[in-house]
């Protein structure tokens, strides 16, 4: 278990940007797979979807990659005009299938620069929102991957501990996206703005 040997895990995805990597968080599906596909798409490397490993080394927060692959829903594959035939349905999750393109994935550990969590809500266009404090803190609580497993391994004060660690060190930000549409080169073009 990645958990007992001092990974914080994340629900999220994770692509390279420059030398260091970038990580989008947030709840099933809203969106973390389909912003990896189109980084794919702009010729950028994943480093993990569905799970971002981290370790702090050196007071850097350091990202460690994931399994490659990349998991859409028919819905997405649609909305993106994707060819079926990049993708394979994957037996035992019937809701997703897996893209099977031309990947780009890198396998060296790299610094985490900002980690985001793609937030849909009642706005015109993607933008960006710094995280302080508290909230930074309870990003880490909503975005940790499968709670129910740290909660065996760890009790509520080291939990909080290891958040808080992570949290004093990682640049966040709320991704703020339109709940009505998803725009995928409009978050792209944001998240790239703060990032190369």
């Amino acid at each position: 278990c990645l958990l007992l040997r001092g990974y914080f895990l994340l629900h999220g995805a994770c692509v390279k940007i420059g030398d260091k990597a970038l990580g989008f968080c947030g709840p099933s599906g809203v969106g973390k797979s389909t912003l990896a596909l189109g980084f794919i798409q702009a010729g950028y490397k994943v480093y993990s979807d569905d799970v971002i490993a981290l370790k702090i080394e050196e007071e850097k927060l350091m990202m460690y990659p994931g399994f490659p692959r990349l998991r859409l829903t028919s819905e997405v594959m649609t909305r993106m005009s994707l060819e079926l035939n990049s993708f394979e349905v994957i037996g035992h999750y019937p809701e997703k299938m897996k893209y099977v393109g031309e990947f780009k994935f890198c396998s060296q550990v790299l610094e985490l620069n900002e980690l985001l969590i793609l937030n849909p809500t009642e706005c015109a266009h993607p933008s960006l929102r710094s995280l302080n404090g508290w909230e930074k803190l309870n990003l880490f609580e909503k975005a940790s991957y499968r709670p129910e497993i740290e909660s065996f391994v760890f009790t509520k004060d080291e939990i909080l501990e290891q958040r808080s660690e992570i949290a004093n060190i990682a640049k966040c930000y709320y991704l703020d996206r339109p709940n009505s549409c998803f725009n995928l080169a409009a978050m792209i073009t944001e998240v790239l703005a703060i990032s190369e």
